[in-house]
């Protein structure tokens, strides 16, 4: 299949200029998504930056200010490390924010530069495949944008932003790394260098379940590229023995090993905190595991983002029970998934044997590898991503090691939202990208295979369109009630269904508009060679129709407050911070129970919820992390009756039980100064 390259391709084969290019786009794009906290003087203030980061980032300037290496928090679960504890991040050099700056604008800078990175890394990872810069864009911006980080802004889990911003940097590095090494000289070991100190940052950033997916991903795509071919030119003689080349998995042995060195800092610390976890230590139980898995149903919201309801509004949103929408979610668009067809239907029906026939060899290997690489990441997340649902995973949680070191499954929509991000860019420019006319035959099959593809798609989607309330029923809304329904839960029926309604009909235009586009193009390019600038239009259009919806997307789910009044509205000092502070000088203690179990509803005290006492100075015998000590737990159980073998989670929980149950001796025994607040 020809492809011939567009002569605005000609002028940007410069790498600088495509650098600086790309940069400059996506500053624009990374400014208008976070124009609040940019220009507007909001926060983001979601739960995680609020009720865990925030509080220990305080900590640790305020222990740097004092003189003091921060190695130890005093006043989170009578004292735990502060230096081991991975989410802190006191190593992870974009931290330098934190120490030096206010904590508020810092958070805003150091997620927006996060976005930036990752948009940049995959963009320049798609350059060496691309010939047309919207495609490697739209790639860049589809893998950052969709809802898999952007829906992350509500939680405020931003640490799994910054880690998987490093990705496809990793892949990027390692493709310079392996072409250096086959030329020899002292660039090899530069770029080598180059491959650690990103892998360092990743295992840094602070969210290791991220890091393991990459370092996954890293090892498939390592492994994809050092197997063997028939191709004479590449065989060693010296090795012919192995199914694969040995010497590059050699190579990326090495590097991890370096890697690990240079973060050992972090990393010995860490993994005796992990060694005296309650389910890290040996890996952690299957119901725990597999709490978070994505449900088979959650499939409609890549559809439908809010069929079952707004994610923002607890009362009546019923999609996902455990973890949370945003853990469920990687809305990646219609654009995208419209080019996800045609690539399936492009690669392995329509243009199969004349799929890669304009490229040579190498090129043609390279481009075969990638395409497997991808969709092996697209199968794994389909999966591995439903957990209990799915005996795939279950295999794996057995199989893999380190498996069994992380919770929620649905998170493996991380390798989905990469697939796609690549696969979309890649059938951008090799389907349409194209400004001058190819041999007839491609350009009509080409255009037969959008119409099909818009025509047959549309159709099927304003079908879904018309039955959402049949699929109401048919999924039993906690809500609905088939006898008929009155009153308040009749409205709220009401009301979701035409919401869902509303969010289908929108995917089902949105697709009609992106495939309409593309077609038109291809009918015009065809038409004349007057209309050759069509489908680079086009592709600059379908870019900007993608980014209007992942924007407009993301930012439902960007939970701000105005930057001046944070303190205020986050922390107040209220009459009961003023009452601990007050009790604690003369060694009293008080102790709150639990009535609701779940922290997203028992708002009765914010200003003690899980970390922030640690902003008024507080210490307490409670708090958050989800590195929970086991003997800890064990302490806490013992005090409040609960079974010994039931994990008090990070919140070490403590339920409302009789008084006379409760080891008010043993509370005895625990004689230190804390305020066993919230």
């Amino acid at each position: 299949m020809p492809h011939v390259p567009s002569r605005l391709t000609t002028r940007l084969s410069s790498p600088g200029l495509f650098l600086l290019l790309s940069g400059l786009f996506f500053l624009a794009v990374v400014a208008l998504f976070g124009s609040d906290l940019l220009f507007r003087g909001e926060a983001l203030a979601g739960g995680d930056i609020v009720n865990h980061y925030y509080p220990s980032k305080h900590l640790v300037r305020e222990q740097l200010r004092a003189g003091e290496f921060p190695h130890w928090n005093p006043l989170t679960f009578s004292g735990r490390p502060l230096q081991a504890d991975i989410q802190v991040g006191l190593f992870y050099l974009p931290n330098l924010l934190f120490w030096f700056f206010p904590l508020t604008w810092a958070f805003n800078i150091w997620t927006l530069l996060h976005f930036w990175l990752g948009a940049m890394g995959m963009t320049l990872w798609m350059r060496r495949r691309v010939n047309n810069l919207p495609a490697a864009l739209f790639s860049g911006s589809l893998y950052i944008f969709s809802g898999y980080a952007t829906t992350r802004l509500e939680p405020a889990i931003v640490l799994f932003i910054a880690a998987m911003a490093w990705l496809p940097w990793m892949l990027a590095a390692w493709d310079r790394l392996r072409d250096e090494w086959r030329f020899g000289g002292w660039g090899r070991f530069r770029w080598a260098l180059a491959l650690a100190g990103i892998l360092t940052m990743s295992v840094l950033s602070g969210a290791p379940q991220i890091t393991f997916f990459s370092f996954l991903a890293l090892g498939i795509y390592a492994l994809i590229h050092a197997w063997r071919t028939r191709d004479p030119e590449e065989e060693d003689e010296t090795d012919s023995c192995f199914p694969v080349h040995p010497r590059p998995l050699l190579i990326l042995a090495a590097t991890v090993a370096v890697t690990v060195g240079l973060c050992a800092v972090q990393i010995l610390p860490t993994g005796m905190l992990v060694a005296e976890s309650w389910d890290r230590t040996t890996g952690a139980q299957w119901d725990y595991i597999t709490d978070g898995s994505m449900r088979p149903r959650m499939l409609l919201t890549q559809i439908a983002p809010f069929f079952f309801g707004d994610p923002l509004d607890m009362q009546t949103y019923w999609g996902q029970e455990a973890g949370g929408y945003h853990e469920v979610t990687a809305y990646v668009g219609p654009a995208a998934l419209f080019l996800l067809a045609a690539f399936i239907l492009a690669r392995f029906f329509v243009f199969r044997r004349t799929w890669l026939d304009d490229l040579d060899g190498p090129d043609r290997r390279r481009a075969n590898r990638f395409e497997i690489f991808c969709l092996i990441l697209l199968i794994l997340a389909v999966l591995l991503a439903p957990g209990r649902h799915s005996p795939f995973f279950w295999i794996a949680y057995h199989i893999i090691p380190g498996m069994d070191r992380f919770r929620v499954p649905a998170r493996f929509l991380l390798f989905f939202v990469f697939a796609v991000s690549a696969l979309s860019g890649w059938t951008l420019d090799r389907l349409f990208g194209s400004a001058k006319p190819c041999p007839e035959p491609f350009n009509r099959r080409t255009l037969a295979l959008s119409a099909v593809l818009l025509l047959l798609g549309g159709s099927t989607l304003v079908i879904f369109w018309r039955c959402v309330p049949l699929l109401y029923e048919f999924l039993e809304s906690p809500l609905l009630i088939r006898q008929g329904a009155t009153g308040q839960f009749a409205r709220q029926i009401e009301s979701l269904i035409r919401h869902a309604s509303l969010s289908s009909l929108w995917f089902a235009i949105q697709w009609l508009l992106a495939g309409g586009l593309l077609t038109a193009a291809l009918a015009l390019n065809l038409r004349s060679t007057r209309w050759r600038f069509a489908l680079p239009l086009a592709q600059w259009g379908l870019l900007i129709f993608l980014l209007a919806d992942l924007i407009s997307y993301g930012k439902h789910f960007t939970i701000t407050t105005p930057a001046d009044q944070f303190e205020r509205i986050q922390y107040p000092r209220t009459a009961r911070v003023d009452f601990l502070e007050d009790r604690l000088e003369t060694r009293e203690r008080f102790l709150w129970f639990d009535s609701l179990m779940s922290y997203q509803v028992d708002q009765f005290q914010t200003e003690l919820l899980t970390n922030r006492p640690i902003r008024h100075d507080l210490p307490q015998m409670r708090g958050y992390d989800p590195l929970n000590s086991r003997r800890y737990g064990l302490f806490m159980n013992l005090l409040s009756a609960r079974p010994l073998h039931e994990n008090p989670r990070g919140f070490m929980i403590l339920s409302d039980i009789p008084p006379d149950a409760f080891n008010w001796s043993l509370l005895r025994l625990w004689n230190c100064p804390i305020a066993l607040s919230y």
